[in-house]
């Protein structure tokens, strides 16, 4: 009886405790641009009771009905506190806190750094910041982003390959690419496409699968990779599922693109009168011959035969032909969710692009899983795949006016009719008789020359994480890429690329198998509150063998068999092997004194297969510090400083990537080589087996400050970058049978200054947010073959930078006459220029490869659900020749077509004008060629400053208001309209300044401007 008498007394107060209680739900959203806020810890105020918010960022939890004070917390967020009174729904929204920085983690594939341990030089930018652009690469979408990271988009190609050069160029035989690390996977970066325009190994990447990009850009950042990160590391991490309900994710946007300029070309008459006026200056001195005035005679009378009469001439806008109103479209929808001991998220993209250009797309579609799966307590393994197909149908790589549709528009003339009286595309144009005549029609060309690239990919990591007890975990990683690329190629028995072979088919078949796997051991432990000890230490081996054939042949009977070469004569077959294999030791030791004092150290062995005996390995050591200033006792009274770190460091980083024909000597074989009807070998590489690695070693000096609690936040760096050991061709005797050997002799150096600063200018309701980063670099040839030797058949001089502009200086042009002129060695005029006479040019930088400086800035105005966002990326001072203007201001020397500059000729004694007067060849007897040189090759006459300021992004976003959404079922949802390439203030005259950078950019295609609408919902 005493018991059930107790029992009811326990569960009447029980009860009556409970009916006491309520319930009280809310959201928590991010106060900087209102996405919720999963994770949130939620504690009623004096109480142990509490909760986090789910993915969605709502929470329920149980108070007492009078109510209390809820305490919002996350890490790196400022901690709210908030009456419940009588409510039952709180929402909250909370704002970052620039005090907990030093909470927040950089993590590399080894090791995971609180900030304020960080000593390297690292750049990051969101995955947030790059969603929803329509470029089809990443590495694209980071260009003006970080700085220190230059990227030239030197192609429109959707698809296409970039070029990104971390702190300048540090090799000058070998490769300038980074090292890319997807979720543990090593990829080497390039175009590894073997006969469409270009393909980039990224491309199989959804940037909306994308949570952060981590650049890693000195020595006591990247040497833990030790042989690949001579030119940095990028690390890239996709998203992963958090704890909560299962969270949909569906984005769709649709977009048009468009070329951002065409070249300006003169019209069917104007090209007639002045075709004319050349024929009458050619004719000129057989007036005391014939008489004053046969010049013109002659000349009216070749230009009615040839191309009638200008008056009645149609003039065809050919680069309208050839263009197009490109079409994007993009959809993606993800799934994330688990609980403690599972978390998910998955993927799926399909990406559609139509080109600007006509015979030029790209499709992609992705299909992603990351999984984290905690299997015991001591025991979790983390899955991570990305497959992906992608598909690009691209125009021929060629000279000028050959299988380029592009190329082509821009050389033919404007009376040439496209179309046959019947409708249908000409063929071929008749409407010439020079050199060039009976020129192919590029619409034509575009249909019958067709060639598609197919990429298949797999990117794959598995990982295992063992505590072997509270303060050591090892981890075994596996990862592998698979990469399978087909490409085929067609060439028209009536084009001028087939007709020789009456008709051409070719197939290309590349396989790529890199795989790795990486045995680390992990030790974090603090001592007394105050010595913090971060360790890693492991071993590394990477293998990547690249196999492939290609087959090709001609004559083929049907022109409508492209794809097979069923029907032909095969005539090449040829195939291709390739493998090196790399492994490593390593260790890195971080070390922090109450937060204050940190000093790192690290070190890797790596051996490679590239190298010869005694030469394949290498050890690249770095030792790094860093002063966070602010947590001294004497910086109390410096109330408005929240943050201020000086950091040092100096290290050495190697370059394997030098190509895998340098150290060893090689046979080849083919045709060629038969002999009596038999297959042969020919020796063709001389290789050295004393070639070594190219070594980077990094001094940097840094500087982070954080002031007004986070209103002004900065990093500043200066570093030195000297590559040691650079690969050169040296010289043999010509009695060796080969004409040089690549030896270790070179020294180059980079030195720079970074800024990167972001302000809260405007805080409240409404916010105004800038961001801005600048990268000021001089690069320096400091040694080569033999000390104070130069190399200028190399375009390589000591003391003075890559890609030096060494050319004759163009005058203009004599009034008097309508010569062209140059300046000799002495600064006299000269109408020949010699070898003698060129010159370094100080335009900018002087070079065709780095710019004085580069950077880009972003406004960010937000006010309720309204953003509005614009980020502009400039580079200035980097040289560019302006090559299809050169090409279509020919001076008639071919019948093509012509710059508007023609326009501006000299025609009569006394005018000023930089374009000589118009003769058949662009050369005065006597003088050399106004366009390519005589004597020497080329001058300066269409080398121009590229400088640019481009608006290379503009979004406008409208997040709707919670209480509308919740009644549309949904967690969220987003409108947004955004553009790319809508406006760039230059100088440069030719097609584009960033589509000039570090190429000639004849037979590929300039970059598109373009604008998407699309609409995010989660539910």
């Amino acid at each position: 009886m005493r018991r059930i008498l107790l029992f009811i007394a326990v569960f009447t107060f029980s009860f009556g405790l409970y009916a006491q209680e309520r319930v009280v739900s809310g959201k928590v959203t991010s106060a900087d641009d209102g996405s919720t806020l999963p994770g949130v810890n939620v504690v009623l105020k004096g109480t142990t009771t509490g909760t986090v918010t789910d993915t969605d960022g709502n929470y329920k939890l149980s108070v007492p009905e009078s109510g209390g004070t809820l305490v919002f917390s996350f890490v790196g967020l400022t901690t709210i506190e908030v009456g419940i009174g009588s409510r039952s729904v709180v929402d909250v929204q909370m704002a970052s806190d620039f005090t907990q920085l030093n909470e927040v983690v950089v993590t590399d594939s080894y090791q995971s750094i609180k900030r304020a341990e960080l000593s390297g030089a690292v750049g990051s930018v969101g995955g947030k910041v790059i969603e929803n652009l329509p470029i089809p690469s990443l590495d694209r979408a980071l260009q003006g982003r970080i700085a220190g990271v230059q990227i030239n988009s030197s192609n429109g190609v959707p698809g296409g390959n970039t070029q990104v050069r971390i702190r300048g160029v540090g090799s000058i035989s070998g490769s300038n690419e980074p090292l890319y690390i997807v979720d543990g996977v090593q990829i080497t970066a390039g175009d590894r496409s073997r006969r469409i325009i270009s393909s980039n190994v990224l491309n199989g990447i959804n940037s909306n699968d994308i949570e952060n990009i981590e650049v890693l850009k000195d020595a006591a950042a990247a040497s833990i990779y030790g042989a690949q990160a001579a030119n940095g590391v990028v690390i890239i991490t996709t998203k992963k599922g958090k704890s909560g309900a299962v969270k949909f994710n569906a984005n769709y946007y649709y977009g048009t693109s468009d070329v951002i300029r065409k070249q300006p070309l003169i019209n069917s008459k104007q090209w007639m009168d002045l075709y004319q006026e050349g024929q009458a200056n050619f004719y000129q001195p057989y007036n005391s011959v014939f008489g004053e005035g046969f010049n013109t005679e002659i000349a009216d009378l070749v230009t009615e035969v040839n191309y009638g009469n200008s008056d009645a001439a149609n003039t065809y806008d050919w680069q309208d032909l050839v263009t197009q109103r490109g079409v994007i479209n993009n959809f993606d929808f993800s799934a994330s969710g688990g609980n403690e001991k599972n978390r998910f998220f998955v993927s799926a993209s399909v990406n559609k692009q139509e080109a600007q250009f006509i015979a030029t797309d790209f499709t992609r579609s992705t299909f992603k899983v990351n999984y984290d799966n905690q299997l015991s307590k001591k025991l979790s393994s983390s899955l991570s795949l990305n497959m992906s197909v992608v598909k690009q149908n691209t125009q021929g790589v060629g000279g000028f006016n050959t299988n380029n549709a592009l190329v082509g528009a821009i050389g033919r003339l404007p009376m040439a009719n496209p179309y046959l009286t019947n409708g249908q595309i000409n063929p071929n144009l008749t409407y010439a008789i020079g050199p060039l005549g009976n020129l192919s029609n590029p619409l034509w060309l575009a249909q019958v020359n067709p060639q598609q690239g197919s990429t298949k990919q797999l990117l794959a990591n598995y990982s295992v994480n063992y505590a072997i007890n509270n303060d050591l975990t090892f981890k075994s990683a596996y990862a592998i890429e698979y990469t399978v690329i087909d490409e085929w190629a067609f060439f028209d028995s009536r084009s001028p690329a087939g007709s020789a072979a009456a008709g051409l088919a070719q197939m290309f078949n590349t396989r790529v198998v890199n795989w790795s796997t990486d045995q680390t051991i992990n030790y974090v432990k603090t001592f007394n509150d105050k010595h913090n000890i971060n360790a890693v230490g492991g071993f590394s081996f990477r293998e990547q063998k690249l196999d492939g054939f290609n087959a090709t042949g001609q004559g083929v009977s049907n022109n409508e068999f492209k794809r097979t070469l069923v029907g032909t004569t095969p005539n090449v077959v040829n195939s291709v092997y390739g493998i090196f294999k790399l492994s490593g030791l390593f260790a890195r030791a971080v070390y922090s004194y109450d937060e204050k004092y940190v000093a790192t150290v690290t070190v890797r062995r790596d051996g490679s297969s590239r190298f010869g005996d005694g030469r394949k390995f290498g050890i690249f050591p770095s030792i790094s510090a860093a002063w966070n200033i602010h947590r001294e006792n004497f910086m109390n009274s410096l109330g408005f400083i929240n943050e201020l770190k000086l950091r040092a460091s100096f290290g050495r980083t190697g370059n394997q990537d030098i190509g895998a024909d340098f150290p060893i000597s090689l046979y080849g074989g083919g045709a060629a080589f038969a002999y009596n009807g038999g297959g042969g070998l020919s020796f063709t590489n001389l290789g050295n087996p004393q070639l070594q690695w190219e070594t980077n070693e990094t001094i940097n000096f840094g500087l982070d400050f954080s002031l007004l609690k986070g209103r002004i936040t900065a990093t500043t760096d200066y570093f030195i970058r000297n590559t040691k050991n650079l690969l050169l061709p040296q010289v043999l005797p010509s009695n060796s049978g080969f004409a040089t050997i690549i030896e270790n002799v070179g020294t180059l150096q980079n030195r720079g200054l970074e800024l990167g600063i972001s302000t809260v200018n405007i805080d409240g309701a409404f916010k105004w947010t800038t961001d801005f980063n600048v990268t000021f670099i001089k690069n320096e040839v400091t040694k080569l073959l033999r000390d104070g030797e130069d190399l200028p058949n190399n375009g390589l001089w000591v003391g003075r930078p890559l890609g030096q502009a060494w050319t004759a200086r163009y005058a203009g042009v004599n009034p008097a006459d309508g010569r062209a002129m140059w300046y000799d060695a002495n600064n006299n005029i000269t109408y020949d220029p010699q070898a003698n006479d060129r010159v370094f040019l100080s335009r900018g930088s002087g070079s065709f490869l780095l710019p004085d400086y580069y950077g880009g800035f972003t406004n960010t105005f937000t006010y309720k659900g309204f953003e509005v966002s614009a980020f502009f990326q400039f580079n200035i001072g980097q040289l560019a020749a302006s090559n299809f203007k050169a090409n279509s201001s020919m001076d008639y020397r071919f019948d093509t077509a012509q710059d508007e500059e023609m326009l501006e000729r000299w025609q009569k004694p006394g005018d000023i004008t930089d374009v000589p007067r118009i003769i058949p060849g662009a050369q005065e007897v006597g003088s050399a060629n106004s366009l390519f040189g005589g004597a020497i090759s080329g001058h300066d006459r269409f080398t121009e400053d590229a400088s640019y300021l481009r608006l290379k992004q503009l979004s406008i976003a409208y997040t709707l208001p919670a209480s509308l959404v919740s009644r549309l079922k949904l967690s969220s949802a987003r409108v947004y309209l955004q553009g790319v390439n809508l406006w760039t203030l230059t100088e440069f005259t030719g097609l584009d300044p960033e589509f000039a950078a570090n190429t000639s950019n004849i037979g590929v295609l300039p970059p598109s401007q373009g604008i998407i609408a699309g609409v995010q919902f989660g539910f």
